[in-house]
């Protein structure tokens, strides 16, 4: 009896041992399973995350863009500005007040502002009335400049 008790156990044995290897086979295979589907995963997310950061890098380079086109027109805007404001004979105006200078150019070197003591035409003979000036500046009864291109 003990020959068949000893193989009835090894049969036993073999059979736990049969059975725990399939355990770490279904086991093996739901953790291959399981990092394939992480690895996936994370394939996918890195895939978002880069589509998300091109997205995101090309809404910046458009407002980057967009300032600097802004940026841009506001500079060419200031030139045009400055490069009209050194085209204006600061010489050619009158004051306009009762001193006893009334009639006497303002100091040529000081800055014309728009205060009303400045006259409202430039200081030129009959003979310049029509002649073409060098685009000079005439202030308007509204206070703002505008460009001339004759004597008025």
């Amino acid at each position: 009896m003990e020959k068949a008790q000893y193989e009835r156990v090894q049969f036993n044995l073999n059979q736990e041992l049969i059975d725990y290897r399939d355990r770490v086979d279904d086991l093996y295979e739901l953790t291959n399973k399981t990092l394939e589907r992480t690895i996936e995963y994370e394939r996918e997310r890195i895939a978002t995350e880069r589509g998300l950061h091109a997205e995101a890098k090309r809404w910046l380079m458009q407002e980057v863009s967009e300032r600097d086109n802004k940026v841009s027109s506001l500079r060419l805007e200031l030139r045009n500005r400055h490069a009209v404001q050194s085209l204006l004979p600061i010489g050619f105006y009158r004051q306009r007040d009762d001193r006893e200078d009334a009639g006497k150019l303002k100091d040529p070197g000081r800055h014309r502002d728009h205060s009303p003591e400045w006259s409202d035409r430039h200081v030129g003979s009959r003979e310049d009335i029509g002649k073409p000036t060098a685009g000079y500046c005439v202030q308007g009864e509204t206070g703002q400049e505008e460009l001339s291109g004759f004597w008025r």
